[in-house]
Formats: structure tokens, C-alpha cells, sequence
């Protein structure tokens, strides 16, 4: 772009941050996101929430809790993508009672997690052997409409045959 003499908008800078995030190169992705405010074009929420997710991905949780601080500055407000992203980066750091908090908070904010983080929770859960914490996020998982898979189920049951009691009613 820069040898048409283009400028990058932010379109392209969240493509590219996104991009980055999803490959585990949140380097770069800051990078570009340092290059982003330099020339003047101002982040958005798909932005930070790029940024957050590639962090999180990472395990580098405090400074995506860092950037989220960042919204506020900027006059935006976490998303469901912010929340799961945040949920994403501590079931990677398998830290399941944070994760749980930040799962209470976004209900408590109006925001459901989508089938990839109801799943990576309760594996989490289950992992960490907090089975009621895993149950309470089954039961509203299923209350949301998001059904369980097969892999989900059996990844619940290793170690735990008689410990998980699933009102699927």
C-alpha cells in the first residue's frame, strides 16, 4: 500500500492485527497497532478485541486485562468478543476460577458466550475437577439453546463417571 502512496485504514489495520492475533504473532499485531495511532487512525472495538484475543491466546492475560483497561480511554465498552477472549486466555493459563468469574461478569453484562466458549469452559472446568462450576455453565449453556458435543461430554467424564449430573430437561 505504501508503495501506491495509499494510507491504511482501519479495515486493513484490523485485518492485519487479526490476522497476527489468530497466529500467535501478538508482536507484530502490536506493532501494527503502534503504527495504527501513530498515523492517526483511531482503534475501534475489533481492534482491541484483536489485540486481546492474540494476547490471551499467548496466556499474556494481564496485558490483555491491560488493554481492556484501554477501552475506556477510547470511549468503548467490552463486547461478547472481549469477554470470551478473556475467558479464552485463562482456560489457556488453566486458571478455571477466573475464568468462571469473568463468565459471571458477562452475563452479569448482558452477553452470552457463543458454543466455542461454553466448550473450552467447561473442559476447563472439568479439567481443574470443579465439576458444580462446570454443571451451573452446562445447565446454561442448554438454557441458551448451545447443546453439548460428544467430545465435550466425554472430555467432562474422564475420572469423573458418577460426578456430573446434567438436568437436560
Amino acid at each position: 500500500m505504501k508503495a501506491l502512496n495509499l494510507a491504511p485504514t482501519i479495515v486493513t489495520y484490523n485485518t492485519l492485527i487479526s490476522g497476527y492475533s489468530q497466529v500467535g504473532k501478538s508482536e507484530m499485531s502490536n506493532r501494527l497497532y503502534e503504527d495504527m495511532l501513530k498515523n492517526g487512525v483511531k482503534a475501534d472495538i475489533l481492534t482491541y478485541n484483536a489485540l486481546i484475543l492474540g494476547l490471551c491466546k499467548e496466556g499474556k492475560t494481564k496485558k490483555a486485562a491491560y488493554l481492556v483497561k484501554e477501552l475506556d480511554k477510547d470511549n468503548l465498552v467490552p463486547n461478547a468478543s472481549t469477554f470470551s477472549a478473556l475467558i479464552s486466555g485463562q482456560c489457556v493459563r488453566k486458571n478455571s476460577d477466573r475464568a468462571f468469574q469473568l463468565y459471571k461478569t458477562m452475563i452479569r453484562s448482558g452477553f452470552h458466550p457463543n458454543e466455542n466458549t461454553y466448550g473450552m469452559l467447561i473442559s476447563t472446568l472439568c479439567k481443574n475437577e470443579d465439576f458444580d462450576g462446570a454443571v451451573q455453565v452446562l445447565n446454561d449453556m442448554m438454557i441458551d439453546q448451545w447443546f453439548p458435543t460428544l467430545v465435550l461430554c466425554l472430555s467432562c467424564t474422564r475420572g469423573s463417571a458418577n460426578v456430573l449430573e446434567i438436568n437436560w430437561q
